[in-house]
């Protein structure tokens, strides 16, 4: 209980035809479908040692971060920060674009995912701190702004429906929900690099919409469900602005080599 960590795909080439994000974040247990294909390895901040002997076991959790990774980043920093730099860090497009011959392939636990250390301190601080709020957008603790231009046409008093489908239409940047009866809802205004956001071989806006059908739901689609994806559709924005910000402190770091080291994942 109050851990975090991060759930990483080990074989990105079972996700797609091509790299994309395949790190996610947990602050609980994960799901089994955290990884469209095969499963995921979960790095924790905070885990109970192994078992020594049989039937003795203490599960009090401890630090989960290895020495190596605290000498590198520092005393300074804790093991929750460990985690919200790796999570930043490896779910940006710099790290994506300048590794991604590497990181595209099969499971290789000889051969684990690696992760750059910066030299810069108030940079490695900056990326922590922008993984916390990035993890906060994904988690649902923080609520960007409804992004501007989002538009919906649902009408007075809408009482909910059986949602039956959502179309996604990237080219015309909007969804549409319907029910079996043809009564539909149409959001408009969303970015196209929102719809197309995939992680760990999910779709993310598709996965969460499928999930609100009544088949999954069990209960009519109301106003705050809408809301709830005009709110997600906003955190995703306001997420890719903050990574933005990480490719824009990772690159000139990596082109000069102004790293400690890159270390290895190991669960």
């Amino acid at each position: 209980q109050g851990a975090i960590g991060i759930c990483v795909a080990p074989s990105t080439e079972d996700l797609g035809s091509s790299l994309h994000r395949f790190v996610s974040f947990a602050d609980a247990i994960p799901d089994n479908d955290n990884v469209s294909r095969g499963n995921a390895m979960v790095f924790c901040d905070r885990f109970p040692q192994m078992k020594t002997k049989k039937d003795v076991w203490n599960d009090t959790a401890v630090d989960n971060i290895s020495n190596e990774f605290h000498e590198t980043i520092g005393s300074q920093h804790s093991p929750e920060d460990a985690v919200y730099y790796v999570y930043a860090v490896m779910n940006s497009a710099a790290y994506l674009g300048r590794f991604g011959n590497i990181l595209y392939g099969p499971s290789d636990p000889a051969n684990p995912q690696r992760v750059p250390v910066l030299r810069d301190n108030k940079a490695l601080r900056r990326i922590i701190n922008l993984g916390r709020e990035m993890a906060a957008y994904e988690m649902g603790h923080a609520d960007a702004p409804i992004l501007e231009g989002l538009e919906t046409d649902i009408p007075a008093g809408f009482p909910g429906f059986e949602l039956k489908a959502a179309k996604i239409d990237s080219l015309e940047n909007k969804i549409v929900l319907g029910d079996a009866s043809g009564t539909s809802i149409t959001c408009t205004g969303i970015p196209s690099e929102v719809l197309s956001l995939d992680v760990s071989g999910h779709n993310v806006v598709k996965k969460w919409l499928r999930e609100r059908t009544y088949k999954y739901l069990r209960r009519p689609f109301i106003d705050s469900d809408l809301h709830s994806l005009l709110q997600l559709i906003s955190n995703i924005d306001a997420q890719g602005e903050k990574l933005s910000e990480v490719s824009d402190i990772l690159n000139p770091c990596l082109e000069a080599g102004e790293l400690h080291r890159t270390l290895q994942l190991n669960p």
